[in-house]
């Protein structure tokens, strides 16, 4: 590639433009560049607008020659693809034979039927509305213009080539501008600037104040045009750029600090030109301004509000060290409380549930018995600890919890198929086991199956009907 052009990796065509992906691009709107490996785009240069991220649309004059013109239906015939989609303010000129004169025609909509024709829309005066424009197939040598940049349109039989291709995009400079007619330029700004601010702003000053010997960078940020946001690198005596194209420098002839940006001037920078009665200009635009040092806030000229705010930027490099001292919860007084609070069943929080045979909502202590106390479990004692802890199910907020233990301690009765354990052992025997697993059993039965007498006889009693 180019030196300082960038990879473009994505292009996406529609009916209203197109759009380009380059990551790391930083080219501010009104940028010109040069597209290089896209087919019909290749060594053509175009506008930068709407940049976004990594992402921008690119934009261009339109001039091109007219073969045809259909009066009837307002459609003129182009002798190349128009590259246009919907459009505002276009412009027709043509040589009207019979009058023997040069007519032009201000066309408010244009609407693309094809990539060689276009509709024509014109604002009319007897009848204060949009309607068809008004044309005559007499007019010779005709061509149509945008008066500003518009969005380029691909013909869409073009669209698929563009799917895996990739380019690369490279800002184009312009040349330099004397010095004499710059300076005229930004003086007619500053005056213009003057005259909307009443006349008390930009008091000038000879000497830039502030000793930058030793700053490498500047940090400009929450301007209201956010294309000049960012770190600007020092790039000559008491100038500071980010990249080509934007630069912040102190002109001793103005007497202040001043931000310029080498771009065309589109939206917003063209109506504040124009508000400001400001020509046409090709050099760079003085977008803000500040006497004294350029740390503080800033002036807007051109640029729209609010100024920017300008800094010294600093790096700050964060190193934590590795750290050497162990987790507090390693420590045995620690780890043994933690585990107790976690795992101790007469402090435990029975809160579980069932639901569409799964569990949920276990406590710490609810998942490992269920977890040890499975049919399958080799463990032996574990079923010991379950009869254990079971009676504590009762208090369950879900009833269903209890009827699970429940199943899966007869299944361990039932099913069990772990080795037998030693009399010698210490330990309970398993005929023990199994009639403290019956005792649980049949009390939680009887617990859940005894008829609450007091109950019943207040509900039959609000119903009217005690027995």
């Amino acid at each position: 590639m180019t030196p300082g052009s960038v990879r473009i990796t994505r292009v996406e065509c529609s009916e209203f433009g197109t759009s380009l992906t380059a990551p790391g691009h930083r080219f501010p709107t009104g940028a010109q560049v040069r597209l290089e490996g896209l087919p019909g785009l290749d060594s053509q240069t175009f506008l930068v607008e709407h940049p976004s991220g990594h992402k921008f649309s690119i934009s261009h004059e339109i001039s091109v020659s007219v073969k045809s013109i259909d009066p009837v239906g307002s459609i003129v015939q182009t002798e190349r693809p128009h590259q246009l989609g919907r459009v505002h303010d276009l412009r027709l000129t043509a040589y009207d034979a019979s009058a023997q004169a040069q007519v032009e025609r201000f066309c408010m909509t244009g609407r693309a039927l094809d990539e060689s024709s276009l509709y024509l829309e014109a604002f009319s005066k007897a009848t204060k509305t949009f309607g068809p424009a008004e044309l005559l197939a007499e007019w010779t040598d005709g061509v149509l213009s945008t008066p500003f940049p518009t969005g380029m349109v691909v013909p869409q039989h073009a669209w698929k080539q563009y799917e895996c291709c990739r380019g690369s995009a490279v800002v184009v400079c312009r040349p330099p501008l004397s010095e004499e007619s710059c300076l005229r330029e930004w003086r007619a700004a500053l005056s213009a600037a003057r005259e909307l601010g009443g006349g008390t702003m930009f008091k000038t000053s000879m000497q830039a104040e502030l000793d930058l010997h030793d700053c490498s960078r500047l940090h400009v940020q929450h301007s209201g045009w956010a294309d000049c946001n960012g770190i600007y690198q020092r790039s000559g005596h008491l100038t500071f750029s980010l990249g080509a194209l934007i630069s912040i420098t102190h002109v001793e002839e103005l007497g202040m600090w001043c931000l310029f940006a080498d771009v065309v001037a589109l939206y917003p920078l063209s109506d504040h030109r124009a508000h400001m009665r400001l020509g046409n200009w090709d050099g760079p635009q003085l977008l803000y301004v500040r006497t004294g040092d350029p740390l503080g806030y800033w002036e807007p000229v051109i640029g729209p509000g609010p100024g920017p705010f300008v800094e010294v930027h600093k790096e700050v490099s964060v190193q934590q060290p590795p750290s050497t001292q162990s987790s507090c919860l390693l420590h045995p007084s620690v780890g043994s409380v933690v585990l107790d609070l976690l795992f101790n069943y007469a402090h435990a929080s029975w809160s579980g549930g069932l639901w569409s045979g799964s569990i949920y909502g276990l406590s710490p202590l609810e998942a490992l018995v269920f977890a040890c106390g499975g049919p399958a479990s080799p463990c032996y004692a574990c079923k010991r600890d379950k009869v254990t802890v079971l009676p504590f199910f009762s208090t369950s907020k879900d009833p269903q919890l209890v009827d699970h233990a429940k199943e899966l301690l007869r299944g361990m009765q039932e099913g069990d198929s772990s080795p037998e354990i030693d009399d010698s052992s210490p330990g309970i025997h398993a005929d023990e086991e199994s009639a403290e697993s019956n005792d649980v059993l049949s009390g939680l039965s009887s617990e859940d199956d005894q008829p609450n007498d007091e109950t019943d006889a207040e509900i039959d009693a609000e119903d009217g009907q005690p027995e």
